[in-house]
């Protein structure tokens, strides 16, 4: 019995050593492939072949290759425009028309509140054309920003450049109302310039509120066109002005700032709080102090591994977006689809490499849809201003938007022509808005609550 049992044992130690040796083997091998979810180890070996190919795509791996060089003063309207909308916020600061809200809605509207807003216009209107001049012939918007700080950095700017595009469409209306044709169209241009200036920067914030200006501009148009109503010369100057000034929003430079946002985001995550800061609601970076430039990591890829595996798998979904990008030209609308069934996959399979990738990842979607939007109320502004021309000629409005070559797309439609409903009094012309239903002209209000069409209407709805 003594030997059988010696063998035995012999035999369960032989078991346990190889099913170790197995379990050893199959994890070293679970490790270092990344079968499953942990799959950090070969996708931080990746990094640099992915890389490689973000250089090829013209991808910014320094905040010089972000921004370009800079141009020649006398080309970049920036400083002159910020030095004039920080003068104009100072001046309001100290003013008692602080508090008084000015639109293209209200600006004409009777009684005191009505003139304490052209008061405020007028006491503003120095500080709006030294804006306008910086415009002229200025093509390019310039900031030397530290890009390297993206997670801290702040755009003060973008709130009173917003506020100065308010003020400008107030103008536009005020003017159109004294007859200046001349006045209340550089002011309508200057709003659409003051977007696609801001534009140029390579944030996505700077592209929402450049959308937002614009918006805003179209959406005087039936302000300053209920003043000409019966004129067509001015109908039709108004009409040049906006075709003059639709060059559509460039995507790319907000694209690449996201990009690089990552990249320096993966150089410097601990310094950031780590993932658990960046995941959190904010309370997490409590403790840890603000970044200090001088020790920002600006060059270079990271080096550890969960954040090399990090920046592979957020290099590989942008090289994906800027390979489809290529060889289009404007306006970049094919960008957000990879980006958006990306997000879906990942958010499936749950990879360690994705966290990051995840959290950094805004909403691609939502941004699209707002680009598109844009593009569609520039076209109901094209339909609704050649209506109006048409009557102001025939004293009727014509039987179709055809007639007057108004049926333009609508980018939120799949295509489909905008609409329109003449009234003997009245006129609306939309787009189904970024819900893609269509709520038959009406948009979002007190009544309307869930309605989200793009539409203007003559008369204008008073604000």
């Amino acid at each position: 019995m003594g030997p059988q049992k010696g063998l035995a044992k012999t035999r369960v130690l032989v078991f346990a050593c190889c099913s170790a040796a197995l379990i050893v083997f199959a994890a070293s091998a679970y490790f270092y492939t990344g079968i499953g979810p942990y799959d950090v180890p070969p996708k931080s070996r990746e990094l640099d072949k992915t890389i490689a190919e973000s250089k090829a795509l013209g991808l910014p791996m320094t905040k010089e290759e972000l921004i370009g060089p800079a141009p020649a003063a006398d080309k970049n309207a920036a400083p002159t425009v910020i030095g004039a909308i920080t003068a104009l916020e100072k001046k309001v600061s100290t003013k008692a028309v602080k508090g008084v809200d000015v639109n293209a809605g209200n600006i004409l509207e009777q009684g005191a509140e009505g003139q304490a807003r052209r008061d405020k216009v007028a006491g503003l209107s120095p500080e709006l054309d030294v804006v306008v001049a910086g415009l002229k012939g200025r093509p390019k918007w310039y900031i030397d920003r530290d890009y390297d700080m993206f997670t801290e950095l702040q755009f003060p700017e973008l709130a009173q450049v917003k506020n100065a595009g308010k003020l400008f469409v107030a103008r536009s209306v005020l003017r159109a109302r004294h007859g200046d044709v001349k006045g209340s169209l550089t002011d309508f241009v200057a709003c659409r310039q003051l977007a696609r200036h801001i534009a140029q920067e390579p944030t996505m914030i700077s592209m929402l509120v450049a959308i937002a200006i614009d918006y805003m501009a179209i959406a005087s148009v039936p302000y300053i066109a209920d003043e000409w109503k019966d004129s067509p010369p001015r109908l039709a100057e108004l009409e040049e002005s906006i075709t003059d000034t639709s060059e559509p929003f460039d995507i790319l430079p907000a694209l690449r700032g996201e990009f690089y946002f990552a990249l320096s985001t993966t150089r410097n995550l601990s310094a950031l709080g780590g993932i658990k800061a960046l995941t959190s609601s904010g309370m997490d970076r409590e403790n840890v102090p603000p970044l200090d430039p001088s020790t920002v990591v600006r060059t270079g890829l990271p080096n550890g591994m969960f954040e090399r595996a990090s920046l592979d798998v957020i290099a590989r979904n942008w090289n994906t977006v800027f390979e489809s990008l290529k060889n289009k030209k404007q306006p970049y609308r094919d960008w957000s689809g990879p980006l958006t069934k990306w997000s879906k996959i990942a958010e499936s399979r749950f990879r360690t490499s994705e966290i990051l990738a995840l959290v950094l990842a805004p909403t691609y979607s939502g941004i699209d849809t707002t680009l598109t939007g844009s593009d569609a109320y520039q076209n109901v502004a094209l339909a609704f201003i050649r209506c109006m021309e048409y009557r102001a000629k025939n004293h009727r409005w014509p039987s179709s938007l055809k007639e007057v070559n108004a049926d333009l797309s609508d980018p939120l439609a799949n295509g489909k022509p905008i609409q329109a409903v003449f009234a003997p009094g009245s006129l609306t012309v939309w787009s189904v808005g970024r819900n893609h239903v269509d709520d038959g002209g009406e948009i979002r209000g007190p009544n309307h609550k869930t309605a989200d069409d793009i539409a203007l209407r003559w008369p204008p709805r008073k604000k």
